[in-house]
């Protein structure tokens, strides 16, 4: 169960049904998505209230809309999303999560809240070996070992934005992948290669 957030309810203290509209299959939907775009700023906000714990819904919002680029290869146009656990591991080096399969990134805040702004010109896209709904865009960025950072993405997700779930594309994790060539050749070998560089080589079917 989530924390009750206070600016669904009324003055009256009663659900406002006005204040949160539904799409034509009756499921509620975001009314601000798509209408402002997110500032590094927000997200960095976002980051914040993160790291400190006082970040209380379960996703955050990387972006409102899904790259072009990615658009272009066939990515449906939704938010991009990464749920708050997924986020705090990408920037932190150590923390509060001590799952087995809790594994830390260190990519720090600073490249974290600029890989949507990396996601718009990414240098290589994979449709993912291992799971037909994700893809794995590789950006032009690289962690502080040097390696470069990958974005695994599952499309046609769910996800929590303000408190309500919306479909959405959520990224799954960001960081550094050693051997990043054999990792590559894999995929090539595999007929995974979405995109190289801005050019298109086949649309997404997932």
């Amino acid at each position: 169960m989530f924390e009750k957030d206070k600016s669904i309810m009324s003055g009256s203290g009663e659900f406002n049904e006005n204040e949160h509209p539904r799409d034509s299959d009756g499921k509620f939907i975001n009314k601000n998505s798509g209408q402002a775009k997110l500032t590094v700023n927000q997200l960095s906000q976002q980051i914040n209230d993160v790291l400190s714990g006082n970040y209380k819904d379960r996703h955050i919002t990387l972006s409102q809309e899904t790259p072009k680029i990615l658009q272009n290869i066939g990515i449906p146009n939704k938010p991009l999303l990464m749920t708050k656990r997924h986020a705090y591991l990408a920037v932190n080096k150590d923390g509060i999560y001590k799952r087995k399969d809790d594994h830390y990134h260190n990519l720090g805040k600073d490249l974290f809240i600029n890989i949507p702004s990396f996601l718009k010109s990414p240098i290589l896209v994979f449709q993912s070996n291992d799971d037909s709904r994700d893809i794995i865009a590789v950006i032009n960025a690289v962690d502080k070992n040097n390696n470069p950072i990958i974005v695994p993405v599952r499309i046609n997700g769910k996800g929590n934005q303000n408190f309500i779930e919306i479909d959405a594309n959520i990224a799954k994790s960001a960081y550094g992948r050693n051997n990043i060539n054999d990792f590559i050749k894999k995929h090539v070998t595999k007929n995974n290669l979405l995109l190289v560089e801005n050019k298109k080589i086949r649309n997404y079917k997932p």
